[in-house]
């Protein structure tokens, strides 16, 4: 393609071409400009993603650990369903959520199935 360009611009005087070159440039400066604002805006989008998915893993990972430590308390105090409760589906899916960052309507009837038996029991 350049080749071409070339070989069409080569028997132009060098004014004529001079004067291409001079009205071309200001196109080619936005272009570049525009290349370059939209290289950052990627780069800037990529470090948000990442920040986001450091905040999920360390809020899952701060559940997870607090589940853990309610249930083995509510374990050491023989109130099982409380311990069933804070680690069951309902810290599996928060965790998925914060770390994941998805739902599947698998953990909606999952919690509803946790909090039904709850109210059955209680």
């Amino acid at each position: 393609m350049a080749l071409e360009i070339a070989k069409a611009w080569a028997g132009l005087p060098i004014e004529t071409f001079q004067a291409a070159l001079a009205a071309l440039e200001p196109q080619l400066v936005r272009e570049h400009d525009l290349r370059i604002l939209e290289q950052r805006r990627i780069e800037q989008e990529g470090q948000r993603k990442h920040r986001l998915a450091a905040i999920g893993l360390f809020i899952g990972s701060i559940i997870a650990i607090i589940s853990i430590g309610a249930a083995i308390y509510f374990g050491i105090s023989q109130n099982f369903w409380a311990m069933a409760l804070v680690l069951g589906p309902t810290a599996f899916v928060m965790i998925k959520v914060f770390v994941l960052r998805k739902s599947d309507p698998e953990d909606a009837r999952a919690l509803t199935a946790v909090f039904k038996g709850v109210g059955r029991a209680g």
